[in-house]
């Protein structure tokens, strides 16, 4: 499975974010993308596509159309909460990382899961629509072979303050799913997106 780490810088100021006393104007928390150009249009205009879950992060978005390519953020810090798209069919590669921490008797056990190569599917986008993303995870199964790479050097026996590594290995993909409203998203998405409008107005 596949991955990269959220690290997700907040209130971040690009240069010329200002307001009209000239204070910074800061970067909303949730970030928001968006494959084209020009001032952000209007909700019947576009199609909008979310995360169900944080642990997903769109990499690359490409219109089948042209062939263009887009990294799926404005900035590599980003992880955008949902993307939007002028109406077309697009393909995305999407990955996937996720860590948890969970007390199992006397022990603190972290799992983290992620993702090797990315999930590729293509979504075909319609104007005025929303739609949300799942990651379909397989049952997990010991991977094969020697622990890999640093791993071995952690003892196996069990000690005070011993760290040790189970590896599992699953397929994975992505679904994208059509939902009747924004409304339908856990989050107030379309908050966020009026934030990242008020955000780029500002900066013009």
């Amino acid at each position: 499975m596949a991955g990269m780490g959220d690290f997700v810088v907040h209130a971040v100021v690009p240069p010329g974010g200002r307001t009209a006393l000239g204070i910074a104007e800061r970067e909303p928390q949730e970030k928001w993308f968006r494959a084209y150009g020009g001032p952000m249009r209007e909700l019947d205009e576009v199609a909008i596509l979310c995360h169900s879950e944080r642990s997903t992060s769109v990499y690359s978005i490409r219109d089948l159309r042209d062939q263009t390519t887009y990294a799926a953020r404005h900035q590599r810090w980003h992880y955008p909460r949902c993307i939007e798209v002028l109406p077309g069919v697009y393909r995305l590669e999407v990955n996937y990382y996720a860590r948890g921490t969970v007390q199992v008797d006397r022990d603190l056990r972290t799992h983290t899961v992620e993702s090797s190569r990315p999930s590729v599917t293509d979504w075909e986008a319609e104007a005025g629509s929303v739609y949300q993303l799942d990651a379909i995870i397989g049952a997990p199964q010991a991977a094969p072979g020697e622990v890999p790479g640093f791993f071995n050097a952690a003892p196996r026996k069990q000690s005070p303050g011993t760290t040790t590594y189970d590896l599992q290995v699953s397929t994975w993909n992505v679904r994208i799913a059509r939902v009747p409203s924004a409304e339908y998203i856990d989050e107030p998405v379309l908050e966020f997106r009026e934030q990242w409008r008020n955000y780029e107005t500002s900066r013009r």
